[in-house]
């Protein structure tokens, strides 16, 4: 046989080691999806959680707002592409969020400090988590800007302190904290309180619990100050006021108050006020108004309360004895020529597509929080707002369990409390060390075969618990089937109203 030469030799050493390089390079790359998949591995095959999408050019940045009101700010020229070079063409941001524990579990996101530490003292409660992402429009992931990172305003549903900023590292399931607390009011859900409360007054007759003093006054303006008419209808309402949908009173004149609209002053009779109180207000029957609240006035020739629109006054009807009959809530609305302005049919029209929009923004508060917490995002990745777990009362218990029959046993076992929103991964061995605190929420679930719960229940815990057991068999039993996310939050919380 003939002998390879010694440049054969050396191109054969150079194929041997390119094809060393390549395996090596492929079992790393191999190990890092395995440990990424092991990681974050979701529980539920039939729980999706909503993906809010938006579109952005990178040159102009801009805010983007989803519909809980959480926010994502990105500055202008802030993305690259994977080799660091400016994006110059519109790419796409992906924000997911997760606040409560059936969000959390269903991300199957890690929530202890290191990963695969069954410690307590490890566990995170959480105050709102989310994972952002971003690639171009063909698909290629981007990066931020060391110097230019995204800020995200998160809606939290969680008021209390003490929450710091943690970045999820995904291929070793640790967490690294990135800052402590910031927290601040949502300005974006008072600004629609606001909204909302402007746009009730443009559309006041809705719940009927507007209502004017003086039918006289109403009269005066409906005929527009026509002396021949407002004589010939002195004795009757003309029907068409009825439209208005508003109560009419005939009290006498409350001189010692007046209504300030918009700045213009009016007197107490001469404009529409809403019931706040809800009950009903009284027919006269020879009642006399006292309305107090505001600013109290006094000078050299006035003595009166000054009712602004954002004023809640009072309303006391009392008898010819002065004694109080009633005593109900009030403020001021609209100038009862302002309600006229506009006929019955067209005040009707207004309140229909008012209302309808006033409806959609109630909607929209019910998503939002009330506080939003401030977190920097120099990489795109899964973020927690996050506080270690410091419970000092825990009982440990080697525990053995048992499985409904014909189940396959399941991978792992999941400790949650929903009081204080932590959850302790186990993987399931043949005996387990089992970690219990003093909890009346927290229970121990798993899912077996087709997205089925199986459960030891809140209420047998605690008993363990109270027995200070350190031994113990579990026997899981199959509860509810689990089809989607809602599926999940009402089984975690079956008193409570799914949120959105």
């Amino acid at each position: 046989m003939k002998k390879p030469s010694f440049q054969n030799k050396i191109q054969l050493a150079g194929i041997v080691c390119l094809i060393l390089i390549l395996a090596v390079s492929c079992q790393h790359f191999k190990k890092e999806t395995q440990d990424t998949e092991i990681v974050i591995k979701k529980p539920f095959s039939s729980v999706t959680l909503p993906t809010e999408q938006f579109s952005l050019h990178p040159a102009l940045g801009g805010t983007l707002t989803c519909q809980n009101g959480s926010k994502i700010i990105v500055a202008p020229n802030s993305l690259t592409d994977e080799s660091g070079q400016p994006l110059k063409d519109t790419c796409m941001i992906k924000f997911e969020q997760y606040h409560d524990m059936a969000e959390i579990l269903a991300s199957g996101i890690p929530m202890s400090l290191n990963y695969g530490e069954q410690d307590m003292n490890k566990a995170f409660i959480s105050a709102g988590m989310f994972k952002i992402t971003g690639q171009t429009k063909q698909g290629n992931p981007i990066k931020i800007l060391t110097n230019k990172p995204i800020r995200v305003e998160l809606a939290s549903y969680q008021n209390d302190a003490e929450y710091a900023q943690y970045l999820l590292d995904q291929k070793t399931g640790n967490w690294i904290k990135t800052q402590e607390e910031r927290k601040q009011p949502n300005t974006e859900k008072l600004k629609l309180l606001e909204t909302i409360d402007l746009l009730k007054k443009k559309a006041p007759f809705e719940d009927k619990n507007y209502f004017v003093f003086d039918t006289y006054e109403l009269i005066d303006a409906y005929f527009k100050d026509d002396r021949s008419k407002i004589y010939a209808n002195r004795g009757q309402l003309p029907k068409a006021l009825n439209g208005y949908g508003i109560a009419m009173h005939q009290y006498n004149p409350d001189y010692q108050s007046m209504a300030c609209i918009r700045g213009i002053d009016y007197p107490s009779n001469a404009v529409v006020w809403e019931n706040v109180s809800g009950k009903k207000i009284l027919k006269n029957k020879g009642l006399s108004p006292r309305i107090t609240g505001g600013k109290h006035i006094q000078d050299k020739y006035y003595n009166y309360y000054k009712i602004w629109e954002k004023d809640i006054a009072t309303l006391e009807l009392v008898n010819k004895k002065e004694k109080v009959v009633a005593v109900y809530k009030i403020k001021p609305v609209m100038s009862i020529r302002h309600l006229l302005a506009f006929s019955a049919n067209d005040w009707k029209k207004k309140e229909t597509e008012v209302w309808a929009k006033i409806h959609q923004q109630e909607e929209r508060v019910r998503l939002m929080a009330d506080i939003v917490r401030s977190v920097v995002v120099a990489d795109f990745g899964i973020y927690n707002c996050d506080r270690i777990n410091n419970e000092s009362e825990r009982l440990s218990v080697l525990a053995t369990l048992e499985w409904p029959e014909l189940t396959v046993a399941p991978e792992k076992l999941f400790y949650i409390s929903k009081n204080k929103r932590f959850m302790i991964e186990y993987k399931i061995q043949e005996t387990l060390t089992l970690q219990l605190e003093n909890d009346p929420s927290a229970q121990l679930i798993t899912v077996l075969s087709n997205n089925q719960i199986g459960e030891v229940s809140a209420s047998e815990l605690s008993s363990l618990y109270a027995r200070k057991n350190t031994q113990a068999k579990l026997v899981f039993k199959k509860s509810k089937t689990i089809k989607n996310i809602q599926d999940l939050k009402e089984f975690l919380n079956p008193a409570q109203p799914v949120s959105g």
